[in-house]
């Protein structure tokens, strides 16, 4: 399968007229696929097309517990009690995949590609 079709599969059938615009329709994949990871301790990954993204918990001296996300610097988050923390850590990744970048721009002898994750 080309890469091409990837993307198409990935978005639907849907090509771009815009490709800067490709990074934003990538990451509102992203954010709906989260929406669907168990973040339960238990709960294997099993054989499903998840997204996996691992979250370091502390015990916080104060009390409660804190979490950061290693693969998203700067993305981390707090909670009293571990639901608490596992709510607050899927804001916390939600918010980090969603920050706004300036995007590059193509110069003419530049190649534009596009990767299915």
């Amino acid at each position: 399968m080309r890469a091409g079709q990837k993307i198409e599969g990935l978005l639907g059938g849907w090509k771009p007229q815009n490709p800067p615009k490709l990074i934003e329709v990538i990451i509102a994949k992203l954010l709906s696929l989260l929406e669907t990871i168990p973040f339960a301790a238990s709960t294997p990954a099993a054989s499903t097309n998840l997204m996996k993204i691992q979250a370091i918990v502390h015990k916080a001296e104060e009390g409660g517990f804190w979490a950061e996300v290693p693969s998203l610097p700067g993305c981390a988050t707090q909670g009293e009690t571990m639901a608490e923390l596992m709510d607050n850590l899927r804001d916390a990744i939600e918010g980090c995949l969603s920050v706004a970048i300036d995007q590059p721009q193509a110069q003419p002898d530049d190649q534009v590609i596009e990767l299915a994750l």
